[in-house]
């Protein structure tokens, strides 16, 4: 075979490669997600306060030095909206063309209870956590937090 058509060949294929991705999803490859749901519950508290964001970054910890270790990345809300709702909670959210979610829950008014939230991403779970959120003191409010950013396949 002729050396010149071997990077044409090469091409192709890389080429019929990418326009299969999409086709992969329906064999369980997996693709874009679509929709988050979110289910609530909470004994102990009837209304909870719900932080949900699409406009967020992932950044160095500015308080680590990272010639002395490895530095965590900490979020920072850009926008974010948050609401007042009644225990127990379901909704499903349609991604943004981002296809990241945050998600924040703690009890309202500053009482004790405990939380389990439920995350599913276009119907598969993803997030199962239950956790016993103490009253609010002089300390910074405990919450449960799920935070998703869908990464796109890259070609290597």
């Amino acid at each position: 075979m002729d050396t010149a058509v071997l990077p044409v060949y090469r091409s192709l294929f890389v080429c019929l490669l990418v326009l299969a991705l999409p086709a992969c999803d329906n064999l369980g490859v997996g693709g874009e997600p679509d929709q988050i749901s979110v289910e609530i519950e909470a004994t102990g508290a009837e209304q909870l306060a719900l932080v949900t964001s699409t406009d967020w970054l992932l950044i160095p910890d500015p308080g680590c030095n990272p010639d002395e270790q490895q530095c965590a990345e900490v979020l920072r809300l850009l926008q974010a909206d948050t609401a007042a709702v009644a225990a127990p909670y379901s909704r499903t959210f349609q991604f943004t063309n981002t296809r990241r979610y945050f998600l924040e829950v703690h009890p309202a008014g500053g009482v004790a209870a405990t939380l389990t939230m439920r995350i599913k991403i276009d119907g598969k779970d993803w997030y199962d956590e239950s956790r016993q959120i103490p009253a609010k003191g002089d300390g910074e409010q405990q919450t449960l937090q799920f935070v998703y950013r869908w990464q796109e396949p890259t070609l290597r």
